[in-house]
């Protein structure tokens, strides 16, 4: 549907934006972000 579209990218947006974090943050918040 158009709103799993919106959120689609939405999800691609916010998942950067994380990435954008980890590069600021700690290995405990990127071992939650992305498990091993």
């Amino acid at each position: 549907t158009r709103l799993e579209y919106v959120w689609s990218k939405m999800h691609i947006v916010c998942l950067e934006c994380a990435l954008e974090l980890m590069d600021k943050s700690n290995d405990e918040f990127k071992a939650m972000i992305l498990p091993e």
